[in-house]
């Protein structure tokens, strides 16, 4: 068993991250929930644009992770100039990057959402709505994510939770008003969905601001400074090839392939996709909250010392993941929350908790890479997940399209990914 004090120390810090990481995840579920109530059509949409905009997110926010590591690194080395440096230069990069896609989703969003993924008609007129809206959050979120990582180093992870509970809270307010056209406003939709997602993901960074001004270590100025650039890129570059392999494109390539089946299919995936991405946030949380210690650590502890904190990660992570599969496994309702659709719920229930049951296997693979990144097999989980992610794909694509096994072909297809993925990351940090 891991020491009572790192499971004290990992719940402190995860427990907050884990809070608002549900916080963070809700916004694209409450999306979803509000617009499920106006048609099948208009959840349809949102959900694939959702998806994507959390997808290209999470490769883009693995600049927070080389973030989390350098700076830990610096704060173990009581570097305060490098500390500055690095986070001016994170965080003015992620500006860049956000303003640059807000662009890109406003001039090729409806191309690309036509071309790739096939949409057509009242579908691909509600995602293009969304996404033009939408796609500004991506750099939302990535300054959301730096600032999560910047307090997490500093062990205050409760400023994470509060940020997300008031962002929430608006975020829930608007999209009431302007999806249904309530108190006198305008009835918008999809439209009306997404202005309440960037209206609440900027005021979590305006809350986090605050924050940062009366907690501030480091001193922010707008700058590229080019020794750090090379040294997060170092990292960057292989974090994000691993993320886009294993996460984006091997899910953008499933979600191709799902919306060429009928609306309905569609439809189940993003339900069963948002459970899941829900699922999932603890492994996430006190994966990362292990890379940070670890980090900080690395050269202060032994080999055996270093292991404890993924140990405690994995167990506290899987502790809460079969807790949340067993209360909807009870009450299979509460997916209610999110469409009231019928025959979608009846649909979604049958596959349900197996795509759950897999997301065990998924905790144990995301918190031992987070885990061999912070001690530098960046380059090696690079070739490895893209290795098994083709494999795993090509596995899928013959299960749904030749065997015609549809959505039960697609989650054994991930469960093997996830099971050869935990193996391979597991097995790599115990060899060292």
């Amino acid at each position: 068993m891991p020491d009572k004090e790192i499971i004290k120390t990992m719940n402190t810090m995860a427990l907050p991250v884990l809070a608002g990481s549900f916080g963070q995840m809700i916004f694209s579920v409450a999306d979803q929930a509000i617009i499920g109530r106006l048609s099948v059509e208009g959840f349809a949409a949102v959900g694939v644009v959702a998806n994507l905009i959390y997808l290209l997110t999470g490769t883009l926010g693995a600049l927070s992770v080389a973030f989390v590591i350098i700076f830990g690194k610096a704060i173990g080395s009581a570097d305060n100039i490098k500390q500055s440096r690095i986070f001016s230069t994170a965080f003015s990069l992620a500006l860049i990057i956000g303003v640059g896609f807000g662009i890109i989703s406003i001039v090729f969003g409806g191309w690309f959402l036509r071309e790739f993924y096939g949409l057509k008609g009242q579908v691909h007129e509600y995602a293009y709505d969304y996404l033009a809206i939408a796609g500004w959050g991506l750099g939302l979120n990535m300054l959301i994510f730096l600032f999560s990582s910047y307090f997490k180093n500093l062990k205050k992870t409760n400023i994470s939770l509060i940020a997300n509970l008031i962002s929430l809270t608006v975020n829930f307010i608007i999209d009431y008003i302007l999806v249904f056209g309530k108190f006198g406003m305008p009835r918008l939709g999809v439209k009306g969905a997404a202005i309440g997602t960037i209206v609440g993901l900027a005021l979590n960074v305006l809350i986090f601001i605050f924050f940062f001004k009366r907690h501030k270590t480091v001193n922010f100025r707008f700058m590229i400074k080019l020794n750090e650039i090379k040294e997060m890129m170092k990292l960057y570059f292989p974090i994000m090839g691993q993320d886009f392999v294993e996460s984006t494109l091997f899910v953008m390539l499933i979600t191709a392939i799902v919306t060429r089946l009928d609306t309905y299919s569609i439809a189940v995936y993003n339900l069963l996709e948002v459970v899941s991405s829900v699922i999932i946030l603890p492994a996430y949380s006190y994966g990362g909250v292990a890379m940070a210690l670890v980090s900080q650590n690395f050269k202060n502890q032994s080999n055996t010392e270093l292991n404890q904190y993924p140990k405690t990660a994995v167990m506290c992570s899987l502790f809460i993941i079969l807790t949340l599969t067993g209360i909807i496994f009870i009450f299979p309702d509460i997916l209610g929350i999110i469409t009231d659709d019928s025959k979608l719920l009846t649909e979604a229930y049958g596959i349900c908790i197996f795509a759950l049951l897999i997301q065990l296997i998924n905790a144990v693979s995301q918190v031992y890479k987070y885990t061999l990144q912070s001690i530098g097999y960046e380059t090696w989980i690079l070739k490895y997940s893209t290795i098994i992610s083709l494999l795993s794909c090509i596995v899928i694509y013959f299960a749904i399209s030749v065997f015609e096994l549809g959505l039960v072909g697609l989650y054994i297809g991930m469960g093997l990914m996830y099971f050869m993925l935990a193996a391979g990351y597991t097995g790599k940090t115990i060899m060292g």
